[in-house]
């Protein structure tokens, strides 16, 4: 709220250098992600691997267009908690925490790892008041007022039982103002924590900055559906939120007593049911563990009987990783496309993720669908700009994922070798 600006899907980076691989002639956007409660679009899927989160933007451009609020602030936001959220998760931030710099702000929580009747929900955040600046190596360190500002992170946390069961929706405002020095959290419009962060006179909000000599070289993020962390490299660079988050809204100023509890109310009955997540993402990815998709060979011909029986008799077939609705199965399949000619694969095959062939008495989605590769029988292709079109298709969803292949092992020709040429777009089973 206040036109702080957009946020952008983030999601993991495929062969292509692209965040998505596309689905017809669109990119996978925030749409694709999205999940249902009573019918109704809710939420933001947020799952680790395929999409750790929202970013906004830059920290240091948000404050310094004074789009981030410095004297007081209030965080809203809706979100499911997982059942096994026993690490810290993070809904949203703009937040920079390492073992000698600490600034922003955070809205964290978790489960009680020794009892499972508690959850934890934390404001973590960093005043003025909590600063640390520091004037050694004052010939070495870099110029300016801030250089030396280490920062200091204070948490206020609520302790909340019986905990939220799995799945569950729950609406959390945290707030602070510097002119009562006061910071708090709602949980479901209830007052649940309300402490000073330092002791005294508290200040503005310090945002972690890159002038800041102790501040990571990497710029700090403003993130939702997890929450960024420049200090820290690999996966803890990023606090990550396993659910769906339905709302955030960041207000310039705190709540009223009462206004916590207003906007609980207000969405309340929409928030009643579980969310259940649309199975309609796809990703191909060289990250490890995730690859997708995944084919021993790409050509063409791969399954005609003449090449099959040159392999013994083993069929070639890909492996898209994603999440796909099991009852679906029958429309679910393969297909080559080059120009007005199509070849479909028999229906596939939805997995678990250990590759276990999944039934609608099993589950409801499962999390790869494997396909035979479809026998080529229109003669030639080559590897001009006419190459064949390897793509998902559902007979009630449609166009679900596609790839062109331009190198010469998507297809035969005289005189083209049928050896992949370079590094190609898949990644071998």
């Amino acid at each position: 709220a206040g036109g702080i600006g957009p946020a952008s899907l983030r999601g993991p980076v495929c062969a292509q250098a692209s965040d998505w691989d596309l689905a017809g002639a669109r990119g996978i956007g925030v749409d694709a992600m999205l999940a249902t409660a009573g019918g109704v679009a809710s939420g933001l899927l947020a799952d680790g691997p395929l999409n750790p989160g929202l970013v906004v933007g830059e920290v240091d451009s948000l404050v310094e267009s004074g789009r981030l609020p410095t004297e007081a602030i209030a965080v809203e936001a809706w979100f499911t908690v997982g059942e096994t959220d026993a690490m810290r998760s993070g809904v949203v931030g703009a937040l920079q925490q390492g073992p000698d710099y600490g600034k922003g702000w955070a809205l964290l929580h978790w489960r009680d790892r020794n009892r499972g009747d508690a959850w934890f929900v934390s404001l973590l955040i960093g005043v003025e008041a909590n600063d640390a600046t520091f004037a050694d190596f004052a010939s070495w360190r870099s110029a300016g007022a801030s250089a030396g500002s280490r920062g200091g992170l204070t948490s206020i946390v609520a302790r909340v039982s019986p905990a939220p069961k799995d799945g569950e929706w729950v609406h959390v405002v945290a707030d602070y103002d510097s002119a009562v020095s006061l910071a708090r959290i709602f949980v479901n419009g209830l007052l649940v924590a309300s402490l000073a962060p330092c002791g005294g006179a508290c200040g503005k909000i310090q945002y972690p900055r890159r002038s800041d000599y102790w501040a990571a070289a990497r710029p700090s993020l403003f993130t939702i559906g997890g929450v960024d962390n420049a200090a820290a490299t690999g996966p803890e660079g990023l606090i990550l939120h396993q659910g769906v988050v339905g709302m955030v809204r960041i207000y310039a100023r705190r709540f009223a007593d009462a206004e916590a509890l207003v906007r609980y109310k207000l969405r309340e009955a929409r928030y009643a049911s579980a969310p259940k997540v649309l199975p309609w993402y796809w990703v191909a990815s060289r990250a490890e563990g995730l690859k997708s998709p995944s084919l021993s060979e790409a050509r063409t011909n791969a399954n005609t009987p003449a090449v099959r029986a040159s392999r013994g008799g083993d069929t070639l077939f890909l492996t898209v990783l994603g999440r796909f609705p099991v009852e679906q199965v029958p429309s679910l399949r393969c297909r080559w496309v080059w120009g007005g000619a199509t070849q479909d694969t028999a229906p596939g095959a939805v997995l678990d993720p250990g590759g276990r062939v999944l039934s609608i008495h099993d589950a409801e989605v499962g999390d790869m669908l494997r396909c035979t590769l479809p026998e080529w029988l229109y003669g030639a292709t080559s590897s001009s700009a006419s190459s064949p079109i390897l793509a998902v298709f559902s007979d009630t969803m449609g166009l679900l994922w596609q790839r062109t292949c331009s190198a010469a092992s998507c297809g035969f020709a005289a005189g083209v070798r049928g050896d992949a040429v370079g590094d190609p777009w898949w990644a071998r089973a």
